[in-house]
């Protein structure tokens, strides 16, 4: 349930990402940037949602992430041009920027999973395995 959650959290992000993105020009260097981080919004929404990465939440999200700042892109150009061959080159850059920052956070996204143990932290104390040396958890006496 919570995989289909997550994939629903991930195409809201897309279409309000997409929606908004579609008021601006990508013919600047922060067109490019701005499919990075489109990208990375999408993975975060879905990430979140789910706990943590997997591959197959990778490919789902660099999917809508190029689906959603493709049309974006197309609403930008505007309906009279060519689709394909109008795109200005930091709009391609968008797009594959767009689906490596989603594939790559939902992938990789750091955190825990809910049945993975956790390990404890380490002090100097208890590396040097000295059971009477006092420490701020154990006061000497």
């Amino acid at each position: 349930m919570r995989a289909v959650l997550a994939v629903l959290a991930a195409l809201a992000v897309t279409v309000l990402g997409a929606a908004i993105l579609g008021e601006y020009q990508f013919d600047g260097l922060t067109g490019a940037a701005a499919g990075l981080i489109y990208g990375i919004f999408v993975a975060e929404a879905a990430v979140a949602v789910h706990r943590r990465g997997e591959s197959w939440l990778a490919v789902v999200c660099a999917v809508l992430a190029v689906g959603g700042l493709g049309w974006a892109i197309r609403v930008s150009i505007g309906p009279r041009a060519s689709f394909p061959g109008d795109i200005p080159g930091f709009g391609w850059a968008a797009l594959v920027l767009a689906a490596a920052g989603a594939a790559i956070r939902a992938r990789s996204s750091g955190r825990r999973g809910a049945g993975s143990p956790s390990e404890p932290g380490r002090t100097p104390a208890s590396e040097s395995g000295d059971a009477g040396s006092s420490s701020p958890e154990r006061p000497a006496g």
